[in-house]
């Protein structure tokens, strides 16, 4: 019996338990970009997770740095 089909016939948890008896995988993609980040282990929904791929955390951190600094100048600007 196939994962789909163990959904079809019983509960997701016993979906996902024959899911992992099969050591179906998991797709992770990006919650930014949608870049495919490979597969893992699934722990309760068998079908895709999300994460953040290195690029677009890297711009992010970027963005969030960009935007420190301008508030910071902006206190700074107002204290003279």
């Amino acid at each position: 019996m196939g994962t789909w089909e163990a959904a079809a016939k019983g509960s997701p948890s016993e979906a996902n338990g024959q899911a992992i008896k099969e050591g179906y995988q998991m797709k992770v993609v990006c919650a930014w970009c949608g870049k495919n980040m490979g597969e893992k282990p699934p722990i309760e929904d068998t079908d895709v997770t999300h994460d953040m791929c290195l690029d677009c955390y890297q711009k992010e951190l970027s963005k969030i740095n960009r935007r420190r600094i301008k508030t910071c100048q902006r206190k700074v600007s107002r204290q003279h």
